[in-house]
């Protein structure tokens, strides 16, 4: 095994296992914190495969920031809106790469709120009234999935009176959006798959990830195999 990280990645050079988390170059968790594994619940985590891996995302976002460059100039001021948490890697290493001066803020919002399917329902917290009016806005989010959560984001900043709205995301679902957003700056276009890595978690873990990857829904751990 070739250990990644002080706890936690192992990539799996298995050959020839049934279950998907030892075919060779997958990642699997390795790590004395049970709670890696969910033992509490019973489950199991595994990686299915990398969607995008560290070279293509740093390809995705030079190109990203180009693009935003090309928009905006630098007396613009422009308001880096950046969705919480899941983006906030992102944000950052877009944002640094972006040839316009930028103020930053955050905002909270959440729609699985724990699952591996979306609630349907967006929580948004975080008071922008102040930041927003006559500024133009670039919302930066992770991903665009259903749509449900930049699209009340969206409608949130359009009502405190910006210059200009428009919209990034990293990765965009290849998916039906129940809430279309016409998105203006799109990374790369995903199979719809439940993503961690890269800002991207589940429960709040795995955002540390170096890529994006999808994710099997967990299985019983009496299914795991031996190792």
């Amino acid at each position: 095994m070739i250990t990644s990280g002080k706890c936690g990645l192992v990539r799996a050079l298995f050959v020839g296992a049934s279950n998907s988390l030892f075919l060779s170059g997958q990642w699997a968790v390795d790590c004395d914190n049970t709670s890696a594994f969910e033992a509490e619940k019973g489950l199991f985590m595994v990686y299915d495969h990398i969607v995008m891996d560290s070279e293509q995302i740093h390809r995705c976002i030079e190109r990203l920031a180009g693009e935003v460059s090309a928009v905006y100039r630098p007396e613009d001021r422009l308001l880096g809106l950046v969705v919480l948490e899941g983006a906030a890697r992102f944000a950052a290493d877009l944002l640094s790469k972006v040839n316009a001066s930028t103020d930053v803020v955050y905002l909270r919002a959440a729609s699985y709120h724990g699952g591996f399917a979306s609630t349907g329902t967006v929580k948004l917290e975080g008071d922008l009234s102040n930041a927003i009016p006559g500024r133009k806005v670039l919302i930066i989010d992770d991903i665009y999935d259903t749509g449900r959560t930049l699209d009340a984001i969206v409608r949130m900043v359009t009502r405190y009176g910006p210059a200009d709205v428009k919209t990034c995301v990293l990765l965009e679902k290849n998916r039906p959006h129940e809430a279309p957003v016409a998105v203006d700056f799109v990374g790369a276009q995903v199979e719809d798959a439940f993503l961690i890595g890269y800002g991207l978690d589940y429960e709040g873990r795995h955002r540390d990830l170096p890529f994006v990857a999808a994710m099997r829904p967990p299985t019983d751990a009496k299914s795991m195999p031996e190792f």
